[in-house]
C-alpha cells in the first residue's frame, strides 16, 4: 500500500510538471505568431516606405553625384576641411562644439560623411594659417601695414603685422576681416624698438612693398618705424583717445564723477535696482571707450530727472539722485564724444584724403566743444594729411587689429594651459574664404613637422610643460 502510495505522488508531481510544460510551450507559440505577424507588418511598411521614397526621387529627380576634392595623404575631402574651418571662423566654437555640430548635421540633413576628430581639425586650421603666413606679394601690389602686439598672454606677448592691399581696398566702409592679410605672427616675453623692426625687414623680404604704418603711438612702435624708415600714421582713435587721457585724468569733476558712479555700482550690484548700475569698464585704454559710460550717464540722468519730476519711484530716485549734480559736466563730455565720434565715423570709414579733411572741419568748426579738442582735432588732420601729400587716401584706423585680437583672446580663454601655443596660427585665417583649391594646396604643402619646426623657434616652454615635466616620475 505505501509503495502505491509513492508511485501515485510521483505521478501527480510529473503531471503538473507536464501542465506546466505545456502551457509555457502554448505561450511561446503565441510569442512566435505574434511576431512573425509583426515581422510581416514591419516588412510591410518597409517596402512601403522604400517605394514612396523612389516615387519621391523620381518626382524631384536624381540626386547629383557628390563631387570630393581628394586631399593627398589625408583620409578626408577638401570641401569637408573647408566646412570645419568655416564652422570654427564663422561661429567662434570650440575644435569639439565643431565636432558636436558636425554630428548634429548628419543626422538632420542625412549627410554621409566620416566625422573628424577634434584634433584633425586643429590640425587643418593650423596648417591653413601656416601656409597664409608663408605667401608673399606680387611686384606690383602696394601694402599698409598696421601692427601692434597683445597684452602679455602667459609669460609671452604677440605681435601682429597686417597688410592691407592699397591696389584693392576701396574707402567706403571701416577695415574688414576680409580686408586684412596677415603677414607675420610672432612671440617673445617683451618686444623692443630693433626686433620688431627685424621682422618687418623679414615681410619686406617676402616681397611686400610697404607704403606706410599705421599703429597707435608706443614708442617701441614708432622707433621700430623710424629704424625701418617707414612713415608713421597715429590712430585715430588712440589719438583722440590719448586726449580724453591728458585732458580728464587728473580732472577732479571726472574723478569725483567715476567714484560716484563706482560706489553706486558697488551697493547696487547685489540689490533690486541692479539695473541702473554703469556698464563695465576697461582699467587699460578707458578711455578709448568712454563713449559707452557718457552713453549711460545721459540716460541715467534723464531718469532722475523724471523721477523727480513726477514723484514715481522715490526709493529708486534716493539711489540715482547724485547724478543730477552732474548735468552740465555730462552735457559737455557728451558733446565732446558727439564731435569725436563724427570725425572716427568719417576717417574709419572713408580714410583720410582731402575731402574727409574737409568734412571733418565742418564737424569741428560746426561744434561748441571748447576750443582746446578743436584745436587738437584741426592739427591732427592737417600733419597726418601732410605726411603722405602724394597719396589720395590714407588708412589712419587700426581698430581692426584690435578686433582680430579680441577674437584670439575669445578663443585662447578656451585653452587649458594660460599660454599662447601653435593654435595661434589660426589668426591668419580669420575671415578669409579661401576657395577648395586653396585648403587642397595648404594640406599638401603643410606639414605636421613645419608645425612642430615653427613651435620650437617661436614659442616657449609653458607652465603646463614645465609641471608635466616635474611631476613625471613622483608617485
Amino acid at each position: 500500500m505505501r509503495e502505491n502510495k509513492n508511485v501515485a505522488t510521483k505521478l501527480a508531481h510529473w503531471r503538473e510538471k507536464a501542465k506546466c510544460r505545456g502551457k509555457m510551450i502554448h505561450y511561446q507559440n503565441r510569442k512566435i505568431l505574434d511576431l512573425e505577424q509583426s515581422r510581416s507588418t514591419w516588412k510591410k511598411k518597409y517596402y512601403e516606405e522604400k517605394a514612396a521614397r523612389h516615387r519621391l526621387e523620381k518626382s524631384l529627380g536624381s540626386k547629383p553625384k557628390e563631387n570630393k576634392t581628394l586631399v593627398s595623404n589625408h583620409s578626408y575631402s577638401a570641401e569637408l576641411i573647408e566646412l570645419c574651418i568655416g564652422i570654427r571662423s564663422a561661429g567662434g566654437c570650440s575644435y569639439r562644439g565643431c565636432v558636436k555640430i558636425l554630428q548634429t548635421l548628419l543626422l538632420l540633413l542625412n549627410l554621409e560623411f566620416d566625422i573628424p576628430s577634434f584634433s584633425s581639425i586643429r590640425n587643418w586650421e593650423m596648417k591653413l594659417g601656416y601656409y597664409e603666413l608663408a605667401q608673399s606679394s606680387a611686384a606690383s601690389e602696394q601694402w599698409a601695414l598696421i601692427i601692434d602686439e597683445s597684452i602679455s598672454i602667459g609669460s609671452q606677448k604677440l605681435l601682429l603685422l597686417l597688410g592691407v592691399n592699397l591696389n584693392q581696398y576701396t574707402f567706403n566702409q571701416a577695415l574688414g576681416l576680409s580686408d586684412v592679410r596677415v603677414l607675420d605672427i610672432r612671440l617673445n616675453k617683451s618686444w623692443k624698438a630693433p626686433d620688431i623692426s627685424g621682422v618687418i625687414s623679414d615681410v619686406i623680404a617676402r616681397n611686400y612693398q610697404l607704403k606706410y604704418c599705421c599703429c597707435d603711438n608706443g614708442n617701441n612702435l614708432c622707433n621700430s618705424l623710424y629704424i625701418s624708415g617707414l612713415e608713421h600714421i597715429e590712430d585715430c582713435g588712440h589719438a583722440l583717445g590719448n586726449w580724453l587721457e591728458k585732458t580728464y585724468a587728473d580732472n577732479q569733476q571726472f574723478i569725483d564723477f567715476c567714484n560716484a558712479s563706482t560706489m553706486m555700482k558697488k551697493q547696487l550690484i547685489l540689490s533690486e535696482y541692479a539695473e541702473y548700475i554703469p556698464p563695465k569698464q576697461r582699467t587699460k585704454g578707458r578711455f578709448l571707450n568712454i563713449s559707452a559710460i557718457v552713453k549711460w550717464a545721459n540716460k541715467l540722468l534723464c531718469l532722475a530727472q523724471q523721477y523727480e519730476k513726477s514723484g514715481a519711484e522715490p526709493k529708486a530716485f534716493e539711489k540715482i539722485k547724485w547724478i543730477i549734480s552732474y548735468q552740465e559736466f555730462i552735457k559737455k563730455l557728451t558733446a565732446e564724444q558727439q564731435l569725436i565720434n563724427q570725425v572716427n565715423k568719417v576717417l574709419k570709414n572713408n580714410g583720410l584724403s582731402n575731402g574727409t579733411v574737409l568734412e571733418c572741419t565742418q564737424y569741428i568748426e560746426s561744434s561748441e566743444v571748447e576750443s582746446s579738442l578743436k584745436e587738437f582735432m584741426l592739427d591732427y588732420l592737417k600733419r597726418t594729411r601732410a605726411k603722405l601729400p602724394g597719396m589720395e587716401t590714407i588708412i589712419c584706423s587700426s581698430d581692426i587689429i584690435e578686433s582680430i585680437f579680441g577674437l584670439f583672446k575669445y578663443n585662447h580663454q578656451k585653452s587649458p594651459c594660460g599660454a599662447i601655443t601653435e593654435s595661434c596660427l589660426s589668426i591668419a585665417s580669420y575671415g578669409k574664404k579661401t576657395e577648395t583649391e586653396g585648403i587642397k594646396n595648404a594640406m599638401e604643402q603643410v606639414t605636421i613637422v613645419d608645425l612642430k619646426r615653427w613651435r620650437a623657434d617661436n614659442l616657449s616652454i609653458t607652465i603646463q610643460q614645465k609641471r608635466k615635466k616635474l611631476f613625471k616620475n613622483t608617485s
